[in-house]
């Protein structure tokens, strides 16, 4: 066989094997494309399934609680506590609060600030005993003093309170004096709160039938156990301004 019948002889089999070199490697790569689409489908979720997530609860300050939801599972949003309120801001004494608007305390608010003169105002509250004792004997509390008055100690928004109270009672309604004293730079600001609490026992016997009596005797009787912690909620949001 001569050279030249040799080269015909193998160009059609060198294309056969080319082509089907080409074949194979279309075939592969089409193998692999769909593997890893089918690969995709089966890690991703069924978007019209629902999801599932852990029955997990975040408390919120107002002492309700919200769950996980959605795609991510995340927690909802707390409902905002102070939706409505409104800043009451001293610049005298450079301070503000929030308050709710019907705060029922805030036309009795009296602020002073005195020299605290302490030692250790976190061990000991010995501040403004003069100044409480004056107030005692205006409102007929001379003969008690504020040596029989057990301060309590409070942190509201990283600031350290001496809590003092002492109540007193007229025309079927005790009123909560409340003296939050707060110390910065060895001077005290005295903030005093009056706390109207109406006698709910007016309203009793409840006569039957009588659904305004019944209201209004719930309805004292749930401000009265809400107050104590509206304060709170109030002095959560005290901060000094300057």
């Amino acid at each position: 066989m001569s050279e030249k019948q040799g080269k015909s002889f193998l160009l059609p089999i060198v294309v056969v094997l080319g082509v089907i070199a080409i074949f194979a490697f279309a075939s592969f790569s089409m193998y692999k494309y769909v593997a890893l689409k089918t690969d995709q489908k089966i890690e991703q979720p069924n978007q019209n399934q629902p999801v599932v997530c852990t029955q997990e609860a975040k408390p919120c300050p107002d002492g309700s609680f919200v769950s996980r939801t959605g795609v991510n599972c995340e927690f909802d949003q707390c409902p905002d506590e102070f939706a409505g309120w409104q800043t009451y801001n001293n610049d005298q004494y450079g301070f503000e609060f929030k308050h709710p608007v019907d705060f029922w305390g805030l036309a009795g608010l009296v602020v002073s600030k005195k020299d605290c003169n302490f030692v250790d105002f976190s061990a000991d509250c010995p501040v403004t005993k003069n100044i409480l004792n004056q107030e005692l004997s205006a409102n007929g509390f001379s003969g008690i003093g504020i040596s029989s008055i057990i301060p309590q100690k409070a942190i509201y928004n990283s600031n350290l309170f001496c809590l003092y109270n002492y109540t007193e009672g007229a025309a079927g309604t005790s009123y909560n004096n409340s003296f939050y004293v707060v110390a910065k730079n060895n001077n005290c600001t005295i903030l005093k709160i009056i706390t109207p609490y109406p006698n709910c026992q007016n309203y009793l016997p409840l006569e039957a039938g009588n659904t305004e009596q019944e209201k209004n005797y719930n309805n004292c009787v749930a401000s009265n156990q809400q107050k104590p912690k509206t304060l709170e909620q109030i002095f959560s949001t005290f901060k000094f301004t300057n």
